[in-house]
């Protein structure tokens, strides 16, 4: 939850307040890309390095851009989140041309901080770009992605060989908040 404080917090000192999106002027935030168009996958310890890029346009040019990740059903009532690395929490944007610059930032998602079992699933991109001449764009959901915990499953059926219309047993094991124990199945082998 201190995480989502202190985005707020963040976001409103340097933000309009995020209710919907808002668009002041000719400023536009399109192709954001979040872990490279991937899942964000996470272990059970640990942490998780998330890189979120886009493209910023502005006929004044682009002065700064900000990011911050989320889940909830918007960033007023997010039930957790992160903002970006850098000291102020701000992307960087790197200058194409006079209009556009490309942004990109990185995340640190941590075990029992920001990331548990309760908040796997469906995140999202809240941004904000602001132009040289006071415009601005700020996208309440720039992208959604998928936040998933990993789990591995390894199976061993016996007996072997393995016969059509006898009865086989698999025995799996795994790992993560899917298979939290060893399981056994039987079953008649079909072909």
């Amino acid at each position: 939850m201190a995480a989502v404080s202190g985005a707020l917090a963040l976001s409103a000192l340097v933000a309009p307040a995020a209710h919907a999106d808002e668009l002041v002027g000719d400023t536009k935030i399109s192709n954001v890309v979040v872990n490279g168009g991937k899942p964000v996958v996470v272990a059970a310890t640990g942490s998780r390095s998330v890189t979120v890029t886009f493209t910023a346009t502005d006929n004044s040019g682009i002065a700064w851009a900000q990011p911050i990740l989320y889940r909830g059903p918007d960033i007023d009532r997010a039930e957790t989140g992160a903002i970006a690395n850098s000291s102020d929490g701000t992307a960087k944007c790197t200058k194409v041309n006079a209009t556009t610059s490309t942004c990109k930032a990185t995340f640190t998602l941590k075990q029992r901080y920001n990331l548990i079992n309760e908040v796997a699933g469906s995140w999202k991109v809240w941004a904000l770009a602001a132009a040289e001449d006071g415009d601005y764009a700020q996208k309440d959901n720039a992208k959604s992605f998928q936040v998933q915990r990993l789990s591995k499953l390894t199976v061993n059926a016996s007996p072997e060989p393995v016969k059509k219309g006898k009865t086989i047993t698999v025995h799996y094991l795994g790992s993560g908040p899917l298979f939290p124990r060893p399981h056994s199945k039987s079953a008649a082998a079909q072909a």
